[in-house]
C-alpha cells in the first residue's frame, strides 16, 4: 500500500492534526490584521476632518447654541428660556436664501424703473398722438375758415308769466326773437350781426304788443393766434359769467342776476376788445381788454360826451374745469352828470364732484358812484340728478347805500327745474320769489314756463 494513503498509522494522524492547528492559527491572526487596517484607516480619516464644537451663548430671553466645524458655523438653536421653544438656524442655508431675495429684490427694482420708463414713454407718446390729433383739427379748421361761407342762426324764448303783483298778470310772452348772420371772410377775418325784435308777440288779456327791432350786435373778428385776438364793434361786455354766456338757451334760467337787471354794469357796448388765452401745464389763463363807449350813448350809438370805458378780464382755468376770475372797470356816466363810476366782478365757477353733476356758480359785482354805492352777491347750485334733467337754485342779494340812508336791499330766490335735450333746445319751470326791505314796494312771487330753442347750428 502507498505511504499517502497509510491513514491508520499512528504517525499519519498525527501529522494531520498539527497540519489542521496550523492552518487554523493561520486564519485568524490574517483576519485580524485587515481589521485592524480598517479602523486605522477610519481613525485617520476622522482625524483629517475637522472637529465640531458647541458653544453657548445668550440674547436677551433667548439661549443660543451655536456648533461650530472648524471657523464655519454649522447650526444656530434659539432656546426661549420661558417657553422652551426652540429655533434652528442653519446659517448656510439662510445665507443662500438671503442672497436669492437680495438678487430677486434687484430684479424686481430694476423691473419696476423699466416699467417706469415705459409709462413715461407710452404717456409722451399718448401726449404727442393728442397733439397730432389737434394740430390735424386746427388745420383742418384752418382750411375750412379760408372758404368764404355765411351761416345764420335764430333764437326765440316762448314764455307763459304769471307773478302775484296787484298789477300783474298771467300773460304769454315771445320774448326776444334774434336773427343773426356770421360770415367768414378770409382766414383770420369774420363778421358777425345780431338782430334782435323784443316784444315781438305778447299776449295780455287778449291784446298783442308790438316789437321793436334793434341792432344787439355787430362787430368784426380778427384771430391772429390763441394769444392775441380783437372784436371791433358792438359786443357783449367780457365780465364775469352771466354776461358772457348771455344766450338764453345757454343759461340755466330766464331770470337774470340782478346786477345785470339793474345795470352794474352795462351788457353791450361799442369799441374794441383785445383777447386771448395762454396755456399752462396746470392752469390756462384769458385776458380781455376792453376799450368802449359811455353806457349812456345816442341812438346811433356814438358817445356823446367823449367818456370813455376801460374793461379788464382776467380768468383762470384749471385743468379739471374750475374757472375763477375778476373783472375791472372804471369810466364816467353821462347819464348821471359825467359821475366817475368804479367797477369790480370776483367770480368762480366749476363742478363739485368727479361725476359733474354738481356745478357751482357764484358773483360779486359792486359798482362805486358816490353817493351810491351798490353790491349785488349771487351763488347758484344746478345739480344733473338724471340724465339731461337739472334742478337750480340761485340766491341773490342786492344792496345799496345812498345818502338818503333809505333801505334798497334786493333779495331774490330762484327756484328752476329745466331739461335739455339737445345743446340748443331747454325747456324750463321757474319760481321766482323777490323781497325788498323797503316797506313801501310789495314782496312778489313770479312763476314762468319757458320753452327756449336756438336753431341753424350755433
Amino acid at each position: 500500500m502507498p505511504v499517502g494513503c497509510d491513514c491508520g498509522s499512528p504517525a499519519t494522524g498525527r501529522l494531520a492534526i498539527v497540519c489542521v492547528l496550523i492552518a487554523l492559527l493561520a486564519a485568524p491572526a490574517s483576519g485580524g490584521s485587515t481589521a485592524r487596517r480598517r479602523f486605522a484607516h477610519s481613525k485617520d480619516k476622522r482625524q483629517a476632518q475637522p472637529q465640531e464644537r458647541v458653544v453657548w451663548t445668550k440674547e436677551g430671553p433667548f439661549a443660543i447654541r451655536t456648533v461650530y466645524r472648524g471657523d464655519a458655523v454649522v447650526a444656530r438653536n434659539r432656546y426661549h428660556e420661558a417657553t422652551g421653544d426652540s429655533v434652528c438656524e442653519r446659517s448656510a442655508e439662510i445665507e443662500s436664501m438671503r442672497a436669492a431675495i437680495a438678487s430677486l429684490t434687484r430684479e424686481v427694482s430694476e423691473l419696476r424703473k423699466e416699467k417706469k420708463q415705459t409709462d413715461e414713454i407710452s404717456k409722451d407718446l399718448s401726449e404727442l398722438r393728442e397733439e397730432q390729433g389737434l394740430l390735424a383739427a386746427e388745420q383742418k379748421a384752418d382750411k375750412e375758415d379760408a372758404k368764404p361761407r355765411t351761416h345764420i342762426y335764430g333764437l326765440t324764448d316762448v314764455l307763459l308769466r304769471n307773478d302775484t303783483r296787484p298789477t300783474g298778470t298771467t300773460s304769454f310772452d315771445l320774448k326776444d326773437f334774434y336773427l343773426m348772420a356770421q360770415s367768414q371772410v378770409s382766414p383770420r377775418w369774420s363778421a358777425r350781426g345780431d338782430i334782435s325784435i323784443y316784444g315781438l308777440g305778447n299776449y295780455v288779456a287778449g291784446q298783442t304788443g308790438n316789437g321793436e327791432i334793434r341792432l344787439s350786435r355787430g362787430f368784426l373778428t380778427y384771430r391772429g393766434d390763441e394769444q392775441f385776438n380783437l372784436h371791433i364793434g358792438k359786443i357783449f361786455v367780457p365780465w364775469g359769467l352771466w354776461n358772457k354766456i348771455h344766450w338764453r338757451p345757454r343759461v340755466p334760467t330766464v331770470t337774470r342776476p340782478l346786477s345785470l337787471d339793474n345795470e352794474l354794469l352795462v351788457k353791450t357796448a361799442l369799441g374794441v376788445d383785445t383777447f386771448g388765452r395762454l396755456r399752462g401745464e396746470h392752469l390756462d389763463t384769458n385776458y380781455s381788454v376792453f376799450v368802449f363807449n359811455d353806457k349812456k350813448v345816442g341812438t346811433d350809438g356814438l358817445d356823446l360826451n367823449n367818456n370813455q370805458w376801460v374793461l379788464g378780464d382776467l380768468e383762470g382755468e384749471f385743468k379739471g374745469g374750475f374757472k375763477v376770475g375778476v373783472s375791472g372797470a372804471f369810466g364816467r356816466n353821462s347819464s348821471k352828470a359825467d359821475r366817475h363810476e368804479t367797477a369790480g366782478v370776483l367770480y368762480a365757477k366749476g363742478f363739485l364732484d368727479k361725476k359733474k353733476r354738481l356745478e357751482l356758480w357764484t358773483e360779486a359785482v359792486s359798482l362805486v358812484s358816490d353817493p351810491v354805492r351798490m353790491l349785488d352777491v349771487w351763488g347758484q347750485i344746478q345739480w344733473e340728478f338724471v340724465r339731461k334733467y337739472r334742478l337750480c337754485l340761485r340766491a341773490d342779494t342786492l344792496d345799496t347805500d345812498e345818502v338818503s340812508g333809505r333801505s334798497q336791499r334786493h333779495d331774490r330766490m330762484v327756484y328752476s327745474l329745466n331739461h335739455k335735450p339737445n345743446p340748443s333746445s331747454i325747456f324750463s319751470l321757474e319760481v321766482v320769489r323777490d323781497e325788498f326791505e323797503d316797506p313801501r314796494v310789495l314782496d312778489y312771487t313770479t312763476t314762468i314756463l319757458r320753452v327756449g330753442t336756438m336753431f341753424g347750428g350755433l
